[in-house]
């Protein structure tokens, strides 16, 4: 038995995804060096990352409690607070697709590569809207 249902594809179309699927595993990015690449790949860049981010959550959980005591009021300054994350977390990635092109997402960590990428552009979007006028 297949280790994925055929979901009614083709013999062809397997093939075809199958085709690309090897091909797409075999990719591998040229070494690469340089300023940037040395910072982004430093283990204190990981680390700075990691406690924004736990700066973040704890942050998040303080304003979500600050509305909840407020009656939906906004902590002071969290438009600040939030386009200051949001900066942070858009020059991250910046560095990241800098260094890496679009080896980024195809490498051991595409999945959380991907999965960073979409919060980051909901984020922005989210952060257009708040300051265009048309979110809360």
């Amino acid at each position: 038995m297949a280790a994925y249902p055929s979901m009614g594809l083709s013999p062809a179309m397997k093939g075809r995804i199958a085709r690309f699927m090897a091909w797409w595993s075999s990719l591998e990015e040229p070494p690469r060096s340089g300023c940037i690449y040395r910072i982004v790949h430093h283990p204190h860049f990981d680390k700075m990352v990691a406690l924004t981010i736990i700066v973040n959550s704890i942050y998040t959980a303080y304003q979500s409690n600050y509305e909840m005591t407020e009656l939906g009021e906004s902590p002071p300054n969290y438009q600040i607070v939030e386009c200051a994350f949001l900066g942070f977390y858009l020059v991250e990635l910046a560095a990241k697709l800098y260094v890496h092109k679009c080896y980024y997402f195809v490498n051991e960590d595409m999945s959380w590569n991907i999965f960073d990428t979409v919060l980051v552009f909901i984020s922005l979007s989210d952060a257009v809207l708040m300051l265009a006028g048309f979110a809360v």
